[in-house]
């Protein structure tokens, strides 16, 4: 008995749909105020796009999304102690869930490292931001990637 295995094309699928951006700027946060990107080190495919100094990541496919974001934020002075802040990732104006990060500030100065990765569906052209939920941080060294894992 013979059986054959199944090749795919050469070289995979072809070009992948992926987006970093980052921005290195300390940012305050406002409430309900979206975090701004200023560096696009890699836009690969037509699925995902970013104008930079925007906060504003543009999907334009359906698909199956990977979303990771990471940052350093620091507790303003004069910002009451103990404070939490919380970042979500919201898609067309609506939070994706499981894409959400917090930290509970003990101490004025403190600084702490947050992040989120999480799958999400996009069933049509929408819009992702990640939005931080309180005045009294300041975020820097902020990242964000998409990549497109498929379709749905």
């Amino acid at each position: 008995m013979e059986f054959t295995i199944p090749r795919g094309e050469p070289g995979g699928s072809g070009v992948p749909d992926v987006l970093a951006t980052v921005d290195e700027a300390s940012q305050p946060t406002t409430t309900g105020g979206a975090l701004i990107f200023t560096t696009n080190p890699l836009i690969s495919g037509t699925s995902i796009n970013h104008q930079a100094g925007s906060a504003d990541i543009q999907i334009n496919n359906q698909g199956i999304y990977q979303a990771t974001f990471n940052g350093v934020v620091t507790v303003d002075s004069g910002t009451a102690i103990p404070s939490t802040v919380t970042v979500n990732l919201y898609q067309g104006g609506t939070p994706v869930p499981g894409a959400v990060t917090s930290h509970t500030f003990t101490a004025t100065g403190e600084s702490a490292s947050v992040s989120f990765s999480v799958p999400f569906r996009a069933d049509g052209p929408t819009t992702l931001q990640v939005i931080t939920d309180n005045t009294g941080y300041t975020f820097s060294e902020t990242a964000f990637t998409v990549i497109r894992l498929g379709d749905s």
